[in-house]
């Protein structure tokens, strides 16, 4: 079975028309990713603009948990900073595909070496 690849990104998003009732991801060539449309004044609506976002940095946010993971599995004591420097990408991504909502803090070198004990 032949495994299915998704887009490399980076992708983007615009959101479009008056309205902004429909919206597209796109790469960064301007090659239409996904359209997405969704009815005035409905729930999936009032959330368009972050559920795109959303679906655009699914392939950072894939990448970057993918080597926090691997960071984690492969740790030792020692690597403490290189698992604060995967931890600061992985949030990087996550406030990327939240927007400008404020997210949580990065937690600090002393902090995960506290946590690991």
């Amino acid at each position: 079975m032949e495994q299915t690849t998704h887009t490399k990104g980076p992708l983007e998003f615009q959101v479009l028309g008056t309205d902004g009732s429909q919206a597209l991801i796109v790469e960064e060539d301007g090659t239409t990713v996904a359209y997405l449309s969704a009815s005035q004044n409905s729930t999936a609506h009032a959330s368009l603009e972050a559920n795109v976002r959303l679906f655009a940095m699914a392939n950072v946010l894939l990448d970057e948990l993918t080597s926090l993971e691997k960071a984690i599995r492969e740790a030792k004591l020692s690597d403490a900073a290189d698992l604060l420097v995967h931890a600061k990408k992985a949030r990087a991504a996550i406030g990327r595909a939240l927007g400008p909502q404020k997210s949580e803090a990065t937690p600090t070198q002393d902090e995960l070496l506290r946590n690991s004990m």
